[in-house]
């Protein structure tokens, strides 16, 4: 081999022992990036959920009290849906920033969860350490955000979840800290709540009776039931309002349970279409029960519907398709579903009132605008709330107040129903007083469809009221 020969061997690997250099050096770049994506959140660069899971397990059997802190950022949905994910990706990466800071003076660590929310891991920290911590991230978050020329003001709410020591997965504490976040958001922002088990069972619990109410629906075992309504002149039953009833692991559901986790899930419309198909189904039987009297059927509308522009055409053409009479058909709307969208709401209601149905207003005297609501909107039945009737005949104030209810609605042109009558002192003082008609546990509870074709079928509708 030649020197010249040798040189060039020489600089091929050297050439080659570079390349190799280079690219073990790129791969190992390549694997870093990788493996720091795997455990970044991409936009803001904290911490993602998978290395939050390894500072919990991390933590296992240390033997000292932790808090997981879940935070939500408020509002965010609106500023997305306003002005885009830009900027909103915007305030997020700024708050990262803020939550990483603040938290890292304590010894905490962030990592981003979902969307607009954040864990915080505190080691070391009980309730006080943990409110404190708390108030540190609301305090110290003051001022405008400027998001690329729109201005946000951020706020946060936080739910506290409290460990003396881990033993247990993390996912229940998430489950308790997301429990307590709950309540807060139903009640305001900038606020801190700690959770408890039972919040973590409540919220458990919620799940799986709104599972229970879907499949009872799908069924057919949201069972309809009418109380009857009583024309106090004459004693008469002049129409029933419908009402849902469900059993449940052989326990019956207050309707004030599950009516709420309806519209809270969305199972509403479905409940109340339900509803509407037994009143029109059992119809004629009233109607021919009532003999010739006047007789009409009272369904409540929730507010989600109510909103619907569509949801007069839809009840109009449910009674058509029913052969029914709109005439002999109510709808019980609140004070609260009125203000949700006045204009809407005025206008699906003069259209029903148009075709002929009837329109009550109830629960009224609870809101804060019933005398306003019945300046602007018009109805054929306002129904006075049991809160009123309840205190009669002793309570000499509200008397004086049902008597000017009574009075105004009656000048007005429309009838008035008392709800939640259960003595015949309260019922007495209030045919006194001019009201047309009543409903309560004195003159019968709610019952059932056939029981309620019995009780129209006798032949006293005499109420205990002396003549």
């Amino acid at each position: 081999m030649t020197l010249s020969d040798y040189l060039n061997r020489l600089a091929l690997g050297v050439m080659f022992s570079l390349v190799a250099v280079l690219m073990s050096r790129q791969i190992q770049h390549r694997d870093g990036r990788l493996l720091t994506m795997a455990h970044t959140d991409s936009l803001t660069g904290l911490a993602n959920r998978r290395t939050f899971d390894g500072w919990w397990n991390e933590l296992n059997g240390v033997g000292k009290p932790v808090a997981l802190l879940l935070i939500e950022l408020q509002r965010m949905s609106v500023l997305v849906d306003g002005f885009g994910h830009q900027i909103g990706d915007e305030v997020l990466t700024f708050i990262s920033s803020y939550l990483e800071r603040t938290a890292a003076a304590v010894g905490a660590r962030v990592a981003r969860s979902d969307a607009g929310q954040f864990l915080v891991l505190a080691l070391d920290h009980g309730h006080a350490e943990a409110e404190k911590l708390a108030k540190a991230f609301h305090s110290d978050l003051h001022g405008e955000i400027d998001a690329l020329g729109v201005l946000f003001h951020p706020v946060l709410n936080i739910g506290v979840a409290l460990r003396q020591e881990i033993n247990e997965t993390l996912a229940s504490a998430i489950a308790e800290a997301s429990a307590a976040l709950t309540s807060l958001n139903r009640v305001g922002v900038g606020l801190t709540s700690f959770g408890d088990a039972s919040a973590q069972s409540r919220a458990a619990l919620e799940l799986t009776m709104e599972y229970a109410l879907r499949k009872a629906l799908q069924s057919g075992d949201v069972l309809a039931a009418m109380q009857p309504i009583y024309r106090i002149a004459d004693g008469r039953i002049v129409g029933a309002e419908m009402l849902a009833r469900w059993t449940w692991e052989e326990h019956e559901i207050s309707p004030g349970t599950f009516v709420a986790l309806a519209e809270h899930t969305g199972l509403i419309s479905e409940l109340s279409r339900q509803m509407r198909g037994h009143a029109l189904r059992l119809l004629p039987q009233f109607i021919a029960a009532a003999d010739g009297g006047p007789w009409c059927t009272w369904i409540n509308v929730s507010p989600r519907e109510l909103i619907e522009a569509s949801f007069s055409d839809r009840l109009l053409a449910e009674l058509q398709a029913a052969n029914v009479d709109p005439n002999r058909i109510g709808i019980e709307v609140t004070e609260t579903a009125l203000l949700t969208n006045p204009k809407t709401v005025e206008k699906t209601l003069r259209a029903l009132r148009q075709a002929g149905v009837s329109v009550a207003l109830d629960d009224f005297g609870t809101g804060f605008s019933s005398l306003s609501i019945l300046k602007d909107i018009e109805v054929d039945v306002v129904k006075i709330d049991r809160s009123f009737t309840e205190t009669l005949p002793h309570d000499k104030r509200v008397a004086a107040i049902v008597a000017g209810i009574i009075s105004t609605v009656t000048a007005m042109g429309s009838e008035v129903v008392a709800e939640g009558i259960e003595t015949e002192e309260q019922l007495e003082c209030l045919d006194e007083l001019g009201c047309h008609s009543a409903q309560g546990f004195l003159l019968s509870h709610a019952v059932t469809p056939i029981d309620f074709l019995e009780l129209m079928n006798q032949e006293s509708l005499r109420l205990p009221v002396s003549p």
